[in-house]
């Protein structure tokens, strides 16, 4: 079961958003003060109300909620829209929430509701100064039925579906913290009970293997993030009148209660603690995970990791954040980002139109790029244009209408700050990398810091070659005589052809035998004469016993380019 669409109506400064198409992963994005925030807590309030409330009463035009682990109010006079309440002192603040059931669902529906669903279940939910309301929303005679049976039906939604939401402040609960203390000192006697200590390890003995490997897992995710965790434990004080303290210790040079961290650790421990949830079962239900700016409080190399934590959720379970900062952005399916601003809310189309509700300033030549290909040289830039072009005309029109572009590194170290730079201005990634130790170091340390994902990159790769470059995958006839005309030097030699070793090192041997001279400069004359011969030749300069790089290349191009949004 699954959250497809969210509708609001009047809800704090939402004036209007119209059927939100909200899918695995949902990035909301926007200027400060434009209602992010509060479409993410219409969504909570509503899910809350469905899957963990208690029926609800009216005190001073609050409509109030009850469940251990649910505390939103509605608040009229707050969330109502200000500007609306005179003109409309009864107003209704309305959402719309739609699920899309699986076959399994809509049989279990059936069993729990008496009632044969054969579309999503769609329920609109009105709260107004004095009451709230329950409908589900159905054209045809079965409506009045359905709506008969909203008990079922929400005991169904309650069974199916399971809610999270983690704001941006991340506040404690005083108020909560308070009525706990209270409890726990009027059943502070029963902590001298000899039974009750018996029964106490009795339970600590049984919840420690659980709890050991939630750590474990907590441990792996966390240091992933902050290298220096050397351990984390959880411990459950159990001995205190009946209440339940988990206390979450982490190890980074010394064990201390995770209360006691700085605001990053806090954060991505419960980021870490999402993911161990959603990766294990929880039964029937689908949980969808409602966060306020998760990258609050991070290193701006943490995010990267983060987004990679949240993506891994999302293959399991709905995840809707709000964010202000371009690397959580959804890149590869551009309509998946809602843009809010000026009080509505709808899906982004282009690109461009994410880059500005961030605000981020990009050159003409690349407003409205997509994606960016990163290779090494000038030289590597313009061999792949031309090759790329010639070989598939989903590439060819991608480049002409700039929404692939190329983009060379000035030599290989420098790809993990050109990774940083486009995606921290939207851009979706792809390398393509000599392989050699340059090359391979760099895209290892991309990964390792998580700014490179391992299907985000390709090596020109020979086979039969320890290391190659992507002048090995030109077909040497194509400059060979032109080479020895302007640099007097013979490269139509089986030494040459003999691709043991990488071609620089080829290229260097036969100039030195040649007598001529061979440094930095030399060599990147030569490669900018092959690689203009090779431009006019177009494809067919690339040897086609070594294309497949290429060609591998293409396929990862073509099939970043087919997920894009329109």
């Amino acid at each position: 079961m699954k959250l497809v669409a969210f509708s609001v109506h009047n809800y704090r400064s939402i004036v209007e958003a119209y059927k939100l198409s909200l899918g695995n992963y949902t990035v909301l994005v926007g200027p400060n003060n434009e209602g992010k925030s509060n479409i993410v807590k219409a969504i909570a309030l509503s899910l809350g109300v469905l899957t963990k409330s208690r029926p609800y009463r009216r005190a001073r035009r609050v409509v109030r909620y009850y469940r251990s682990e649910f505390r939103f109010n509605y608040d009229w006079p707050m969330d109502f829209p200000v500007s609306l309440q005179d003109r409309y002192p009864d107003g209704r603040s309305w959402f719309t929430l739609e699920f899309a059931l699986t076959d399994d669902d809509f049989t279990k529906f059936r069993e729990t509701v008496g009632v044969n669903l054969t579309t999503n279940l769609k329920i609109k939910l009105g709260f107004g100064p004095e009451d709230a309301s329950f409908e589900v929303l159905m054209k045809g005679r079965g409506k009045k039925n359905l709506n008969s049976k909203r008990e079922e039906i929400s005991r169904f939604i309650r069974k199916h579906v399971s809610s999270q939401y983690i704001s941006a402040l991340r506040p404690s609960e005083m108020a909560i913290d308070l009525v706990d203390g209270l409890i726990e000192s009027e059943l502070s006697a029963l902590e001298s009970d000899p039974d009750y200590e018996r029964l106490i390890i009795d339970l600590q003995n049984l919840q420690k293997p659980i709890l050991d490997k939630i750590a474990d897992k907590l441990k792996t995710t966390v240091s992933d993030f902050v290298p220096g965790v050397r351990g984390v434990r959880i411990t459950n004080e159990l001995g205190s009148a009946f209440r339940t303290n988990f206390n979450i210790l982490v190890d980074d040079g010394a064990e201390t209660a995770l209360a006691s961290k700085g605001d990053g650790i806090i954060s991505l421990t419960t980021m870490s603690l999402m993911k161990h949830v959603s990766e294990e079962s929880i039964g029937e239900e689908s949980l969808i995970l409602s966060i306020e700016e998760p990258e609050s409080h991070l290193h701006p190399e943490a995010i990267h990791g983060l987004r990679q934590v949240l993506k891994d959720i999302s293959k399991r379970q709905q995840v809707i954040i709000t964010t202000h900062s371009p690397i959580l952005v959804e890149r590869e399916q551009v309509t998946q980002n809602i843009l809010v601003r000026d009080g509505r809310a709808a899906r982004a189309r282009h690109i461009s139109d994410i880059r500005n509700a961030l605000g981020i300033q990009m050159g003409d030549n690349l407003i409205g790029s997509y994606a960016v290909l990163l290779v090494e040289g000038e030289e590597d830039r313009d061999l792949l244009l031309s090759w790329l072009a010639a070989i598939s005309p989903q590439l060819k029109s991608a480049l002409s209408r700039r929404i692939l572009v190329i983009d060379h590194l000035g030599g290989a170290t420098n790809l993990h700050y050109k990774v940083t730079f486009y995606k921290q201005n939207v851009f979706n990634i792809h390398a393509f990398m000599d392989n050699d130790d340059d090359g391979r170091k760099s895209i290892q340390n991309a990964i390792d810091k998580n700014v490179l994902d391992p299907a985000d990159y390709n090596l020109a790769t020979c086979q039969g070659m320890q290391n190659s470059e992507i002048e090995d995958l030109v077909n040497i006839d194509t400059y060979a005589a032109s080479v020895n005309l302007k640099f007097g030097v013979n490269l139509n030699q089986p030494r040459f052809r003999n691709t043991r070793s990488k071609w620089s090192d080829r290229a260097a041997k036969m100039f030195q035998l040649s007598g001529k001279i061979w440094n930095k400069a030399e060599k990147i004359k030569v490669k900018r004469f092959i690689t203009d011969a090779c431009v006019a030749q177009g494809v067919t300069s690339l040897n086609e016993h070594k294309s497949v790089p290429i060609k591998t290349l293409v396929e990862s191009l073509e099939a970043k380019l087919a997920v894009r949004g329109t």
